[in-house]
């Protein structure tokens, strides 16, 4: 399975670790179906010929939905990968805060070999039977 389906399947899982790859990838998915959403949603909302229609929102919100649980826990495992508690993900709410989880966490790479959130997802599984 692509990393940019992965956080689905582990939908509201926030042990373990998330590859930069993972984070990324369903990132610009969220961004490419919200983008499809909102674009679709607004045709919709002129083709009603009401100006006040909020199809186009409601649209959106259905997709911020199902989108957000997964995001949050995609962005925790990411933290965890960098050895970061998740809490670290509420200094999104601080001003400026969001940049220094992009430009600490969310662009370098993963902490190497196991760390005390689980094993390494890129390290590769050692064959001991020909060692």
């Amino acid at each position: 399975m692509a990393p940019m389906f992965k956080p689905f399947t582990r939908y509201l899982q926030f042990q373990g670790r998330a590859t930069r790859a993972e984070f990324w990838q369903f990132y610009l998915l969220y961004f490419l179906v919200a983008t499809v959403g909102v674009v679709v949603g607004r045709m919709l909302d002129f083709t009603t010929g009401d100006a006040n229609s909020r199809i186009g929102i409601a649209v959106y919100a259905l997709i911020w939905l199902v989108f957000m649980p997964p995001i949050i826990a995609v962005t925790v495992r990411r933290l965890h990968d960098c050895d970061r508690s998740g809490w670290w993900l509420f200094l999104a709410f601080v001003p400026f805060g969001i940049l220094v989880l992009i430009a600490l966490f969310y662009v370098r790479e993963g902490t190497r070999g196991p760390n005390r959130f689980g094993p390494d997802e890129k390290a590769q599984p050692v064959d001991t039977v020909f060692s």
